[in-house]
C-alpha cells in the first residue's frame, strides 16, 4: 500500500508478529510510515507493512447497512452497495427513486477504499466512524 492511498481514520491491517495480524485506524501518515491506533496502543509501522481489509457483509452490517434483495442499503434513497460475482468486487451506486433505480458510481474491494468513497460522496461521519 502507498501513503497516497490512505486518509486519516482509514482502517488498515498490519502484521503484529509472524503469526498475528491486527486492525488499526490511521491517525498519522508520512511517506514511509503510518501510525495506527489499535484498541490498546498507537503503533508506528512502515507503510509497506500495511495491508487492506476486505469489505464483507458483516462489516457492512456493523455500519448500519441492511440487506435488501441483491445488495446492502444504508438508506434506500441514498446509498446502495452490491457485490459483483463476475468482477469479484463490490460496487457502489446511488439510489435515487422509489423503484431503486440507481446510477453506478465506482467499484472497490477494501475498507479504506469504501471509506474514501463515502467521504467523496459527503458521508464523512460514516467514513470517519466506520466499524470493523
Amino acid at each position: 500500500m502507498k501513503a497516497n492511498e490512505l486518509m486519516l481514520n482509514d482502517w488498515v491491517e498490519f502484521e503484529a508478529s509472524t503469526t498475528e495480524f491486527l486492525y488499526g485506524k490511521v491517525i498519522e501518515i508520512s511517506e514511509r510510515y503510518v501510525t495506527v491506533d489499535t484498541i490498546n496502543d498507537s503503533i508506528c509501522i512502515e507503510i509497506d507493512k500495511v495491508g487492506q481489509i476486505p469489505v464483507t457483509p458483516k462489516i457492512l452490517k456493523k455500519n448500519g447497512f441492511e440487506r435488501y434483495f441483491e445488495g446492502y442499503y444504508k438508506n434506500p434513497k441514498e446509498l446502495h452497495i452490491s457485490y459483483n460475482d463476475n468482477l469479484g468486487c463490490w460496487y457502489i451506486s446511488d439510489s435515487h427513486d422509489q423503484y431503486m433505480h440507481s446510477d453506478y458510481i465506482t467499484s472497490f474491494s477494501a475498507v479504506h477504499e469504501l471509506q474514501n468513497i463515502l467521504r467523496t460522496l459527503g458521508f464523512n461521519d460514516l467514513a470517519d466512524n466506520f466499524k470493523i
